[in-house]
């Protein structure tokens, strides 16, 4: 068996426009360092893309994503090393008439 490497892709961008419905300040101790940091958590529903001539709603706003295919994990590189040795053909049995 081959790896399906045809099917998979090197490089992905995704562009998608959300609109931020709720936003909360949170607060997080990492008790090792005795570090207290705030973070910002928020919620968003995916929105229509505007056109380049349309006015954006203040609460809308465009991100660009961009994924990029790398090596897999050991774990993961065994498991597909050792899957086709588990396939084990068989015939089907004739019935005798």
């Amino acid at each position: 068996m081959v790896a399906p490497r045809g099917l998979a892709l090197d490089k992905m961008k995704v562009s998608p426009s959300v609109r931020v419905k709720d936003a909360e300040l949170k607060w997080a101790r990492i008790e090792a360092d005795n570090l207290v940091a705030d973070r910002m958590s928020m919620r968003v529903r995916v929105s229509p893309r505007m056109r380049d001539d349309a006015r954006r709603a203040s609460d809308v706003t465009a991100i660009d994503m961009e994924f990029a295919a790398g090596e897999p994990s050991e774990g993961i590189r065994r498991i597909s090393d050792s899957f086709p040795n588990m396939i084990n053909p068989k015939l089907p049995a004739t019935s005798a008439g």
